[in-house]
């Protein structure tokens, strides 16, 4: 029997109202220092989910390394001064409507985005942002959970949103 997102993160100590049957497709573990990695890949039809589960030292790494994080994922989508000579503009933008969309549930950080076919986020022009994406970071007690789903932008529905946000810690 294949092993669902849903029983993975229950077992990890937390818990969602899943909207999907996500069947795990992939799962590493690594030990780095003092921290263990629970690598998870998921997939339900044409949805794709991945998951980081960091468990660290102590509560205050974890909230610095979610921090770090969603500070990358922010520096993905601001302009950028051009790095080549005689380019025609003088800065690299993502258009507004391409530009992240973040917030604040309980606990929880999350962020709205585009990828490509290929899942690869930073995507800002309607050719290559075929898929929305949306990132939540949550932080229980020395846990920090990092998920991301990947969803074609034309079936993208607010029930995928709720299913996102409905995570939370079990303790």
């Amino acid at each position: 029997m294949t092993e669902t997102l849903f029983a993975a993160l229950t077992a990890l100590h937390f818990q969602m109202t899943p909207v999907h049957d996500y069947n795990i497709s992939g799962r590493a573990e690594s030990q780095n220092g003092g921290v263990h990695v629970v690598s998870l890949t998921a997939r339900d039809g044409n949805i794709d989910i991945k998951a980081t589960i960091s468990e660290f030292e102590n509560e205050s790494q974890a909230e610095r390394s979610k921090k770090d994080k969603i500070n990358r994922l922010q520096a993905v989508y601001d302009d950028h001064p051009e790095q080549y000579f005689a380019m025609v503009t003088r800065k690299t933008e993502c258009p507004k409507e391409y530009k992240i969309e973040s917030g604040v549930t309980g606990r929880m950080e999350w962020m709205k985005m585009f990828a490509n076919s290929r899942n690869v986020l930073g995507a800002c022009a309607a050719d290559i942002a075929v898929k929305r994406v949306q990132s939540v970071f949550l932080v229980c007690g020395k846990t920090l959970l990092e998920l991301s789903k990947f969803i074609p932008r034309k079936d993208w529905k607010k029930s995928e949103e709720d299913e996102m946000t409905s995570i939370s810690c079990r303790i």
